[in-house]
């Protein structure tokens, strides 16, 4: 799986009246997963990494924007990193064990996830920041 950025808008526009649905992904969890909402502020993010190992991570942008930055190794160690822009109304699927942080463009960032309970891990590199979770 490839971490990718769905617009709910734009797969409803695509969509025609009368049931018809778009399958947009596939998602895999070896166990419970969570489901919740949370706000990110702008000044929580600098130097925060996360990474989920027992699945992959849903989330449901609701408000505000950013950039996430996944990586398929530990962020600027050699693994392939992409840069995804995200705003309301969008979905990005992170792929198990990718670690992934962001940089907001809003002075916070509101989202639904459907996240791994187990297997999960975050972490910071700026000793400045208290990590949020």
């Amino acid at each position: 799986m490839k971490p990718a950025v769905f617009s709910i808008a734009q797969e409803l526009a695509t969509l025609v009246p009368g049931g018809d649905f778009r399958l947009l992904d596939h998602h895999l969890a070896d166990g419970p997963v969570m489901t919740g909402v949370i706000r990110i502020d702008a000044g929580s993010v600098k130097g925060f990494w996360e990474r989920h190992d027992g699945g992959d991570e849903i989330l449901v942008i609701l408000a505000g924007r950013a950039t996430f930055t996944i990586s398929t190794g530990t962020i600027g160690t050699g693994g392939e990193d992409m840069q995804l822009e995200v705003g309301p109304g969008d979905v990005l699927c992170v792929p198990r064990a990718m670690t992934h942080g962001a940089v907001l463009h809003t002075p916070a960032l509101d989202i639904l996830f459907f996240t791994p309970r187990d297997g999960s891990s975050a972490w910071t590199d700026d000793p400045s920041v208290t990590p949020r979770h």
